[in-house]
């Protein structure tokens, strides 16, 4: 193989060009930078940053300047957490003096709502006075409640007149009692703070508690609302169970209501079902219609008991035949009495072993316990310390350190009712 031989660059140069070729400046094989390069390679090559010099130690001047500072922000600090707290503190003040003027703004008007009750009896006593000078002896107002001064005996009447008379006192009292304006007290108490109020002498209010008291012993085996009013003053029954004693009266009307307008084809809201109930309520009741609203309030075994206990009281005051066979009438009055008895009967029987556990902690015999002896009554109630604690605020929330015995059922009917349940 033979081998070229190489011609030097210079020799090259001077050699001439054969027609046909190009001429170029350029050197062979040799690259000419782009703009972009060059730019890029500007940007790469940065100067170096010059070695940062050490900062010098402050001064002695310097440093006390600095805790100089650091003293005025903590001094700064402390004044704000003073200003703070001193805020706070004008807070509850104003809190303070905001509860006291509301206490003061509830006060003034208990007492001018008290006033204004005292004012109204003054009128109707006056009235009465009035009307005893003109030449009245019966001692009943204009309003046919009674009024009089020395009552020697109540009628059924009267005594309805004074029963109404207290619950409104009692509910109007109650409502004071829940704005921490006055101390509970029982339906026995209040009987006493009414005629207190109503007569203000001593002698006057003995009297007048004797002749309610000989009243309620003489009527209340013929009235069931007597009756009622009796055991609540008692304290054998919760005052609200007045109220389940209204719901089954009413029941018992809506029923019949709702029987007469499926005889008479009509709607029950009709002038003639109207009607016709007046004057079944006011008169007697089918033994069919009497019989169908007892089975409907009751389980069969009580109501069994019920209709024979109906039948049995009809016949004694000869509102029913001698013989089954023949269907009855009887009253709706009589009907109403028995099934409310039957109530109340059963509703003082349901709270007689707690009656009994209130009554043994209640040292003075009044009616209502302490603080400490509700939590006695609660242990052995519910049968432990839960929830204690939260049950005595809730019975006595103005710290009176009174609880009535209604008080103390609502508080704890779940355990009673838990209570009554387990087998004996």
């Amino acid at each position: 193989m033979e081998v070229e031989e190489l011609v030097p660059v210079s020799d090259c140069e001077d050699q001439p060009v054969e027609k046909g070729e190009e001429v170029t400046d350029a050197p062979v094989n040799e690259e000419t930078p782009s703009e972009d390069k060059r730019e890029a390679a500007e940007e790469v090559t940065e100067p170096e940053e010059a070695p940062q010099e050490a900062k010098p130690a402050p001064t002695p001047e310097e440093l006390t300047e600095l805790r100089d500072m650091v003293a005025a922000l903590a001094l700064r600090d402390a004044q704000l957490a003073d200003l703070t707290q001193a805020g706070e503190h004008l807070m509850g003040e104003v809190a303070r003096a905001t509860e006291l003027r509301d206490t003061a703004t509830r006060e003034h008007a208990a007492e001018v709502a008290l006033l204004t009750e005292e004012i109204s009896w003054l009128k109707r006593e006056n009235d009465r006075l009035s009307s005893l000078r003109d030449g009245g002896r019966d001692g009943v107002s204009r309003e046919g409640g009674v009024r009089g001064t020395n009552p020697r005996h109540l009628s059924l009447t009267q005594l309805r007149d004074v029963m109404a008379d207290v619950y409104e006192s009692k509910r109007k009292y109650d409502l004071r009692v829940g704005s921490g304006t006055q101390r509970p007290e029982t339906m026995g108490q209040h009987l006493t703070t009414f005629l207190h109020h109503r007569y203000g002498l001593r002698q006057m209010i003995a009297e007048w508690d004797d002749a309610i008291r000989a009243a309620i012993t003489e009527y209340r085996s013929r009235d069931s609302s007597v009756a009622l009013f009796g055991a609540i003053v008692d304290n054998l029954v919760d005052e609200p169970f007045r109220h389940v004693i209204e719901d089954l009266q009413n029941t018992m009307k809506d029923m019949l209501r709702a029987i007469l307008a499926h005889k008479m084809g009509a709607r029950p809201g009709s002038e003639a079902v109207a009607a016709r109930l007046t004057s079944r309520v006011a008169g007697t009741v089918p033994e069919d219609e009497w019989v169908a609203i007892v089975r409907h309030l009751h389980r069969p075994e009580d109501a069994t008991a019920i209709i024979a206990l109906v039948n049995t009281v009809a016949q004694s005051y000869g509102q029913a035949p001698a013989s089954p066979k023949v269907r009855s009438r009887v009253s709706f009055k009589l009907v109403e009495k028995v099934l409310c008895d039957y109530q109340l009967e059963a509703h003082t029987r349901f709270l007689a072993t707690f009656r009994e556990t209130f009554n043994a902690l209640d040292a003075d015999s009044d009616g209502s316990v302490t603080r400490a002896e509700f939590r006695g009554l609660w242990k052995m109630i519910t049968g432990g310390p839960d929830g204690m604690e939260q049950a005595v605020l809730e019975a006595d929330p103005h710290h009176f350190d009174v609880v009535p015995l209604t008080i103390a059922v609502g508080i704890m009917a779940g355990s009673i009712v838990e209570n009554s349940l387990r087998p004996t």
